[in-house]
């Protein structure tokens, strides 16, 4: 058999060992969440890199793994890009199983389906059933539904992660407290959502072509593919030296050994300062401000609300915010005053952000929340 080992398919065939090495040390590692999604995310690109490899060089012939499960292997790339965006951006919020479980009914789904193929395949060639099974035509089944079901997940999932970092912009922007590894964390986020886009939407050309042209096949996905492993290349230099960052800053945050007396002690130094001098009426309040009255450091203060209080700064003084807005929804006070009007006063610098700090703590909205206390003023 003679095989292609052109220098574009030697280069596919390193980037995907490349791949692999960096996707096993991070799921062999796991110290964060992020490394553990991100593990899989760039496994199941490798997978599409040596499915390639094997296709252009002449070795999916001998070679039939990668064919039996790409369509399995693929629906991880969504889920996994989605909880690595969050677990980066909000990296204090700990992702439950169920919730993962939840966002791999699809991949599991699509494995239980190749497994069942390649055992009905298994069986028949070994004579255990006594019919014959025409497994590419089931295959071929399997790949008319699952080929643009899959990018229809991946894009999915991708919107769902634009609508992350999004979010996390706004918060970083409207909120209080923005740290330097805040914003690179952002700008970082930013770039890969961007070039993920751009994949997305090469992955939609592609298909398209494949399915309603007639061009070939495999000169159609030739950009795409290539395209990946320059990305596998990328996310090694790129991607890893942005977690061995954060987590050189986690490792620092840990060193801050505090204990239970001193915590108790400063926290009731922040108390102090937001129930008497009302630091959180000011919009443009920081930690580093808050940090300098109450004469400690801004990492001690981030390191108490976080281990002793599972907050981070902008929680707890929104949390003193959203007080002040329901002590004045409660009075008179909207006599002479809208609802924005209130909040702005309280310390908040937008409406939207306030309207959802509100409703998130409260329940309801702060429209709702002032109707009920009338209502109940009434009676």
């Amino acid at each position: 058999m003679e095989l292609d080992y052109s220098l574009t398919n030697v280069l596919i065939l390193l980037g995907g060992i490349q791949g692999l090495i960096f996707s096993l040390i991070l799921l062999s590692k796991r110290k964060r969440q992020a490394q553990l999604f991100l593990g899989i995310f760039i496994l199941a690109i490798t997978y599409n890199a040596f499915e390639t490899f094997t296709a252009l060089s002449g070795l999916s012939k001998s070679i039939l793994f990668f064919d039996f499960f790409s369509y399995t292997v693929v629906f991880l790339t969504g889920p996994s890009l989605y909880f690595y965006i969050q677990s980066i951006l909000f990296p204090e919020k700990i992702i439950a199983r169920s919730v993962i479980l939840k966002h791999l009914i699809l991949p599991i789904f699509q494995g239980a389906i190749n497994v069942i193929l390649l055992s009905i395949y298994l069986l028949a060639i070994s004579q255990v059933i006594s019919f014959e099974v025409d497994l590419i035509g089931l295959y071929q089944i399997f790949d008319t539904y699952s080929q643009p079901l899959s990018i229809l997940v991946f894009a999915t999932y991708l919107g769902m992660s634009i609508k992350l970092y999004v979010k996390s912009s706004a918060e970083e922007g409207e909120l209080i407290s923005s740290s330097a590894n805040q914003k690179t964390t952002l700008k970082f986020t930013k770039i890969l959502l961007i070039i993920l886009s751009g994949l997305a939407v090469l992955w939609i050309v592609a298909w398209t072509l494949a399915s309603y042209s007639t061009i070939n096949v495999q000169l159609v996905y030739y950009p795409l593919e290539i395209t990946l492993v320059f990305f596998i290349y990328w996310s090694f230099f790129v991607i890893n030296n942005k977690l061995q960052f954060l987590n050189e800053e986690q490792k620092q945050t840990n060193q801050l050994q505090i204990s239970k007396s001193d915590a108790t002690k400063i926290m009731s130094q922040l108390k102090r300062l937001m129930e008497e001098d009302q630091l959180y009426l000011s919009p443009k309040i920081t930690r580093e401000i808050v940090a300098t009255k109450a004469e400690v450091s801004p990492k001690h203060i981030s390191t108490i609300l976080n281990q002793f209080h599972k907050q981070n700064f902008n929680d707890f003084v929104n949390n003193y915010r959203i007080e002040a807005v329901k002590s004045h929804l409660r009075s008179d006070k909207l006599k002479t005053n809208t609802i924005t009007g209130i909040a702005l006063d309280s310390g908040f610098n937008s409406q939207a952000t306030f309207q959802r700090v509100f409703k998130k703590s409260v329940g309801v909205s702060p429209k709702e929340y002032a109707a009920q206390y009338a209502e109940k003023a009434l009676k």
